[in-house]
């Protein structure tokens, strides 16, 4: 049966099933796509970044040109999935222009194999980079309710979502001195460990007892919990445990050290330096050498949420007496891909949570219907997504209404309009409101508006002098907020510079 003839049967085949569950779905978000030959990997990975609410916004926010193929096929199916008619939810898309634009620069997947969907998902990533460098005249963002869009910087975005950054330390075991090296990444590659490596860690803890609890009760229970829990598995924490294990460089394995002067012993660290938005934990299941292929099959058990922070820098450096820095490493799950199947064959399906209705779906080529969260955690990961909590103030959250009503209605926080400062503005500058607002940089208020959190506000290199923005920058860079809520946000977020009182300055 020939390529063409295979899909139009496979579209047949579905045609019923799509008019089911466009009569059955009512949650905006939910998309099938379909397969258009063994692209069930591809499908898997696009579901799963569908359901990545910082980077739908982003593109939701942002006008994308044609010539950026990836990014404007992916816009497609974001308005696609988010389209709402009366009595009529899309169900299906067809996704075959993503894998065009993908294979224009990699032709790996210009075939009809079954492919990997962890390799695709980094070929789509790369992708998305390469094409968000384009001209600034069209790299556009939405930032008020009349659809005008201006100016933000997309490829900025994209890597602080998604790029995060290993560091590799060694520390001199005679002169404390400590080097480092750094190693970007866009996900996480993590090998599967040994069985019998993790059954000897277990048997080890089952000694490790509390003195303050009855050390019958707890060797009973981790004896339990160790040696009788079928079938075997393996945490998700234990994989990192193995993946960021410290190495002890002694003998032949020694190193130079220049405080010394002289081959020295050491302790090499691997630990995370900077975690990204979107944390992609790559499990690697599948061996491939010389010798031929085989899969890991060990199921491993994986947490809803995450805190991050023993395998982080922080974590190290405290231990070490430096960097002390009070920051969160809080995520939660929101997308996975299972891969069904062995090296020769098999199948991808995804499964996200759905941020309308909070629940967790299943994404299998068209078929798309709800799951209970015990199923999902049942199911033997191939790829996790996981996205930092947000957890924000009372003030936080007030700031951000503030900012969001006054982008919305342009008007001003009432409770700022009172007070000392009123008494320093002369009587006939009452008539605009533009003494009461300045500029900030769009790339920080996409950051304070979908992310964790913001960042300090950088407005140094932006202002000159006069506390107008620079000539030779573009002023759609730049949003609009009360000054009040400038102030508000240094104290909250920190920052570097004085507000942007006005986009040109009458006197540079």
């Amino acid at each position: 049966m020939s390529f063409e003839e295979n899909n139009l049967e496979e579209q047949n085949e579905y045609t019923s099933l799509e008019m089911e569950m466009e009569n059955k779905q009512k949650t905006i978000g939910l998309l099938g796509l379909q397969n258009i030959g063994n692209t069930c990997y591809m499908n898997s990975a696009i579901q799963s970044i569908l359901n990545c609410v910082p980077l739908v916004k982003l593109i939701q926010s942002t006008k994308i040109p044609p010539t950026a193929r990836a990014l404007f096929a992916f816009n497609s199916l974001v308005n696609i999935a988010c389209r709402k008619k009366k009595g009529n939810i899309h169900s299906s898309a067809n996704p075959k222009p993503i894998l065009l634009a993908v294979c224009s620069t990699n032709q790996t997947f210009a075939n009809t194999a079954q492919h990997d969907a962890q390799e695709f998902l980094r070929a789509l990533l790369d992708k998305f980079r390469e094409e968000s460098n384009f001209k600034n005249e069209t790299n556009l963002i939405n930032t008020n309710n009349n659809n005008n869009k201006n100016l933000i910087n997309l490829n900025g975005i994209l890597n602080v979502l998604f790029e995060g950054k290993l560091v590799s330390s060694i520390i001199c075991t005679v002169c404390q001195k400590r080097s480092d090296r750094f190693d970007e990444f866009l996900d996480l590659s993590i090998c599967m460990p040994d069985q019998d490596v993790i059954y000897n860690r277990r048997e080890a803890e089952v000694f490790n007892v509390d003195s303050n609890q009855s050390y019958f009760k707890q060797f009973t229970s981790k004896i339990s919990n160790v040696f009788f829990s079928e079938p075997f598995n393996i945490r998700l924490s234990e994989c990192f445990e193995t993946f960021f294990e410290d190495e002890y460089l002694v003998d032949e394995n020694r190193y130079y050290c220049e405080t010394c002067g002289g081959y020295t012993e050491g302790q090499k660290y691997l630990r995370i330096s900077k975690l990204p938005e979107i944390l992609c934990i790559h499990l690697k299941r599948f061996d491939i050498n010389l010798f031929g292929s085989s899969k890991i099959y060990t199921p491993v058990s994986f947490p809803l949420e995450f805190d991050f922070e023993e395998y982080t820098k922080k974590k190290l450096y405290v231990e070490n007496g430096s960097d002390n820095q009070n920051i969160k490493y809080e995520y939660e799950l929101f997308a996975l891909i299972n891969h069904m199947g062995g090296c020769t064959g098999g199948h991808y399906i995804a499964f996200a949570k759905n941020k309308k209705s909070k629940k967790w779906y299943i994404f299998d080529d068209l078929v798309v219907k709800e799951v209970e969260e015990e199923v999902v955690k049942a199911r033997e990961a191939y790829v996790l997504f996981y996205r930092r909590k947000i957890n924000l103030t009372n003030e936080q959250i007030k700031l951000k209404q503030q900012i969001k009503n006054f982008i919305k209605t342009r008007e001003l926080p009432i409770e700022r309009l009172d007070g000392a400062i009123l008494r320093t503005i002369p009587s006939f500058m009452f008539i605009t409101k533009k003494i009461f607002t300045c500029y900030i940089p769009k790339i920080w208020y996409f950051k304070f508006k979908c992310m964790s959190n913001a960042g300090p506000i950088n407005t140094q290199d932006y202002v000159c002098r006069h506390n107008a923005l620079k000539s030779f920058l573009n002023e759609s860079d730049f949003i609009q907020i009360p000054i009040s809520c400038f102030h508000n946000a240094i104290s909250l977020y920190g920052g570097i510079g004085p507000a942007i009182i006005s986009l040109k300055c009458s006197k540079c």
